[in-house]
């Protein structure tokens, strides 16, 4: 099954993209904040930025029963792909659809910068920002620099939380 089978029939969907490793307070604080009765497809994936992790074998099992709710889905095909694959190359091929994008703070500031950044930027319809530790002043002036790049973006800030300072990269780090 590939992310266009997931979306068939779909006007609007949401994806909550990453690799996960280890998922922890803080993401699972993104699906609470995240709006209920909204289609939400969770993408674990190999950030083009960092080297590929070593997943557990079960880690696609773990991850869907930490992010079971009616609305949200777990998309596993870039899993098995073992490389990485930068947000733009698959989201470029939904058609007819509008895309959203949920994520933390610390990737909103950082989105204009990914692979094809500002074409993607111009693809979306709506980001979904979780606070993480990042100045308001910070996201305003980002939010005024996608909006010049795509004026019909949406950017919607959610609410804080008690778990903005925990970092994947941190506990890897610490193990």
């Amino acid at each position: 099954m590939t992310i266009q089978d997931l979306c068939l029939g779909l006007k609007e969907v949401t994806f909550y993209g990453g690799s996960f490793n280890p998922w922890h307070e803080g993401h699972q604080a993104c699906l609470d904040a995240f709006p209920k009765d909204q289609k939400l497809i969770i993408v674990p994936d190999y950030n083009p930025e960092k080297d590929l992790p070593n997943h557990a074998d079960n880690f696609y099992e773990e991850l869907l029963k930490k992010t079971h709710k009616p609305a949200n889905e777990v998309y596993s095909g870039f899993l098995s792909d073992k490389k990485k694959n930068p947000t733009y190359n698959w989201v470029k091929d939904l058609k007819d659809i509008k895309v959203n994008l949920l994520m933390g703070a610390d990737s909103f500031l950082n989105v204009k910068k990914w692979i094809e950044g500002e074409k993607l930027i111009n693809l979306l319809n709506k980001i979904y920002v979780v606070p993480r530790l990042v100045e308001d002043r910070k996201l305003k002036e980002e939010e005024s620099i996608l909006k010049s790049i795509n004026p019909k973006l949406e950017i919607i800030f959610l609410k804080h939380h008690n778990f903005e300072h925990i970092s994947s990269s941190e506990i890897r780090k610490n193990r």
